[in-house]
């Protein structure tokens, strides 16, 4: 299956390989589990939009699952749902893959709540994006700032 421009949107799967080259692909009917059996590869052009309105996947939040590599380009999306706001410690796994190739070009993130941070170091790995405290400056920190 080849996306050349518009929308794939829904839950269920592609038996095979997706060629995103230009489309938006977007898991789920608000949320849900879109699933490619094959290899997916996400172009320079092409978006994967997810959706987070919760922790529980596929009831809550989008996933993209692919059995072969995910070979990934353009834009990753995510957007919140629900009036959902994440705490610090909550994990969504976005992503699944027998192997990653590439990194998307850009990451659109949400804004979170005052004192926390989007965390994107385990997304080539496990596929999770999750939501961490930002540690508060020590004394000792701020005073060498005073001085």
């Amino acid at each position: 299956m080849i996306g050349l421009g518009g929308m794939i949107t829904g839950s269920g799967t592609v038996s095979g390989d997706l060629d995103n080259s230009a489309a938006i692909v977007s898991p789920g009917n608000s949320p849900g589990i879109f699933e490619v059996t094959g290899d997916y590869s996400q172009g320079d052009e092409a978006t994967l939009q997810i959706e987070i309105g919760g922790t529980t996947l596929e009831e809550q939040y989008d996933q993209l699952m692919v059995g072969g590599t995910a070979d990934l380009a353009g834009i990753l999306d995510v957007q919140l749902i629900d009036d959902f706001q994440p705490g610090d410690g909550d994990s969504f796994s976005i992503l699944e893959f027998g192997s990653v190739a590439g990194t998307f070009d850009q990451i659109q993130l949400p804004t979170l709540d005052d004192g926390l941070a989007w965390d994107d170091s385990s997304l080539y790995v496990s596929g999770q994006l999750s939501v961490t405290a930002i540690p508060e400056p020590s004394a000792l920190a701020l005073a060498a700032l005073a001085l």
